[in-house]
């Protein structure tokens, strides 16, 4: 059976090869327009994801930011609202 597929494969004319020649070249230019337009694709998706941990980093340290203020604050008023009580109890 293998014998009469590779008859038929040898038997083709020359002019029929150069068509399977053409698809498979034109394949390989759409292949090769698929991969490059992928490429700028992810270039984009690169960007923008360093855009976002950009942008997150930013966020996370104006929260940290944030934070440590509000624990500066709260350590002032709670210092304070000590005081306030120790005041109202003279040990005198």
């Amino acid at each position: 059976m293998a014998e009469k597929h590779a008859e038929q494969f040898s038997s083709q004319s020359h002019t029929e090869q150069p068509y399977w020649k053409r698809a498979a070249d034109e394949q390989l230019a759409r292949m090769a327009s698929m991969l490059e337009e992928a490429g700028r694709l992810e270039g984009k998706m690169f960007a923008y994801g360093a855009s976002a941990i950009e942008e997150a980093s930013s966020m996370m340290k104006g929260s940290l930011g944030k934070a440590g203020e509000l624990s500066a604050e709260w350590r002032r008023l709670a210092l304070e609202a000590a005081r306030r009580s120790a005041e109202m109890f003279p040990l005198s």
